[in-house]
């Protein structure tokens, strides 16, 4: 999601968009390095800027309410130890956290963040307080989303906007933060359902809460059309569901063309379970065929030890930042997921032509390839039919790969920068004058008479003045 991010806020600059800013709301103490980092790399690109709730809060100074709510005011002491930049209070267990203090860089009190206002020492009830330069109480709410919805509005400082809502867990809070002249968009990078069935299953607890309540947003954007039927079929009416994919760099043309062996693969994922690394590492056992699974994960040391029992076939390379730039080395690239939004590396491999080999799940690959012409779509789940998949593509002749990948190619460039950024902007424009629409023109005569009255009344004017 993250790359996704990144890379649609360089090409919002790219095409002339001015003050893109990527906002986060965690408290974390390594903001400046990260920025520094990314834009070492060339992810963040100049013309966007990265701004962080608490670090932004640190470099202002609130003006103060006439009388902050101060009930529930109760600063940790010098007792609580300081770890990076806050003071934490933890119940009896040991593990729910009832108080954060977050502090200046001088050490004075920036926010207090108490959670046990109903009954102290149980979890129940919030007060939140931000604090002026020297530690004084200057402004209050009842919930952090109260926080966050001050924090907006000072952002825009009475300016119109459009937000668009990546993180699915910012996303119940922005479906409360409604202004006449901000455009709110959810963009849904995964599957709405749990599992791999469409498009009847109960909504991932993550997702419920926020697509009970769709009609909160001005827009909602998911990456492919089947997921957006489906929503519709399990909603009902969801005007405001468009599609818009991510989009990925394209490499060069000659990359995809570049022949490569057809018994060499290629995994780009998180080593977790859902990603069902450990299907196609079964896919390839006494196949001759290698796989190089580049990632980490919780999931690392088990497939460490699945990998070593297929004798020197798949190796687990860990994480690189070249990873991507392997693609035009290798013949496939497999993926074998519960579930998907739109997979930017089948698009990245096909744009370098390494045909993609993918379960059919919800939601991505079925979008993007078209079975046995620019890639292999095998039933989810099904170990043998993705050792069959890999064992057809390496009977294919030259000339067949060649086609493939031409095709492949094909497929990638729909998905380039340029392209997606154009559906950007004429979604976004559509919406914005969905909400805000532009006043009519008068007609000529309106504008006549207008006109007409305007000459008028300054010589009425000055003849009621001469008498």
């Amino acid at each position: 999601m993250t790359r996704a991010v990144l890379q649609r806020s360089r090409n919002f600059v790219r095409s002339g968009v001015t003050g893109v800013e990527v906002l986060t709301f965690d408290e974390f103490e390594g903001y400046d390095r990260v920025g520094a980092e990314l834009r070492g790399t060339g992810e963040l690109a100049d013309g966007v800027s990265l701004v962080n709730l608490w670090d932004w809060l640190r470099a202002s100074t609130p003006v103060a309410d006439a009388a902050p709510d101060v009930t529930a005011f109760a600063p940790l002491g010098s007792d609580v130890p300081i770890v990076g930049r806050t003071r934490t209070r933890l119940a009896a267990d040991g593990t729910t956290v009832l108080q954060v203090d977050h502090l200046r860089d001088d050490g004075s009190l920036l926010v207090s963040d108490r959670r046990d206002v109903d009954e102290p020492g149980i979890h129940g009830g919030r007060s939140v307080v931000l604090c002026d330069a020297a530690g004084r109480p200057a402004k209050s709410w009842g919930s952090i989303w109260g926080l966050y919805r001050f924090w907006l509005d000072a952002l825009r400082a009475g300016e119109p906007a459009i937000m668009i809502v990546d993180s699915k867990t910012s996303a119940r809070f922005m479906a409360t933060y409604r202004r006449r002249d901000v455009l709110t968009v959810h963009v849904v990078h995964g599957s709405h359902l749990q599992g791999d069935e469409r498009p009847f299953a109960p909504l991932r607890a993550t997702r419920a809460e926020t697509f009970q309540s769709l009609e909160k947003f001005d827009r909602v954007v998911v990456l492919s059309s089947r997921q957006r039927d489906d929503i519709r079929l399990l909603l009902g009416a969801t005007p405001n569901v468009i599609v818009v994919p991510v989009s990925i760099d394209l490499p060069r043309a000659a990359d995809a063309r570049r022949a490569r062996p057809m018994t060499s693969g290629i995994i780009l994922s998180s080593l977790i379970a859902r990603k069902r690394v450990d299907h196609a590492i079964e896919a390839v056992r006494g196949s001759g065929v290698t796989l190089d699974v580049y990632g980490t994960g919780v999931e690392s040391s088990r497939l460490a030890e699945l990998a070593q029992t297929t004798g020197g076939l798949v190796h687990l390379r860990g994480h690189d930042t070249q990873a991507r730039s392997r693609l035009a080395d290798h013949g496939f690239l497999a993926l074998a997921s519960v579930s998907e939004g739109l997979p930017l590396v089948l698009t990245e491999a096909m744009a370098a032509g390494c045909i993609p080999i993918a379960y059919d799940v919800p939601y991505g690959p079925a979008d993007i390839i078209t079975d046995r012409v620019d890639g292999l779509l095998v039933k989810s789940g099904d170990v043998s039919g993705l050792r069959d998949a890999i064992a057809w593509l390496g009977e294919r002749s030259d000339r067949e790969l060649r086609v493939m990948r031409r095709a492949a190619r094909l497929t990638a460039e729909q998905y380039g920068g340029e392209a997606v950024t154009r559906r950007w902007l004429v979604e976004l424009t559509a919406a914005w004058t969905e909400k805000v629409p532009p006043k009519p023109r008068r007609s000529l005569v309106t504008r006549a008479r207008s006109r007409v009255r305007r000459t008028v009344r300054p010589l009425v004017a000055r003849v009621r003045a001469s008498h």
